[in-house]
């Protein structure tokens, strides 16, 4: 600014999109947590193991891959034929449903609706 004419209106543009980009950003934050805390409350009572719990959490804390049986299986090191046990589990107690029922290679999304659980 001291070198130009006085006018601000390009820095104060600037400045409000820096602070919009910063509330959508804290936004997201925010929705994604309260989004895993109500998805735990309302799923404390279903019994599920350590590996569901961890991969769940991975998947409730933003990362961008489908739920599908060959990401489960690499992501937890485990065998396809575990992983596609673990996910049949948590379909069977509405944590999970699949994105198309029928498709051949099935994908899935965890259930945040109260009342499914």
């Amino acid at each position: 600014m001291q070198h130009g004419d006085g006018d601000i209106t390009e820095w104060l543009v600037w400045y409000m999109q820096k602070l919009v980009d910063a509330l959508d950003e804290a936004d997201t934050i925010v929705t994604t947590i309260l989004n895993k805390s109500f998805f735990w409350q309302k799923a404390s009572a279903v019994p599920m193991t350590e590996r569901q719990t961890q991969m769940l959490n991975l998947f409730l804390d933003g990362y961008e891959a489908k739920i599908t049986s060959k990401t489960w299986a690499t992501l937890a090191k485990c065998s396809k034929d575990t992983a596609i046990r673990d996910i049949q589990d948590l379909v069977e107690k509405n944590i999970l449903i699949e994105d198309i029922p029928g498709a051949k290679r099935p994908s899935y999304s965890i259930v945040y609706d109260s009342e499914d659980l």
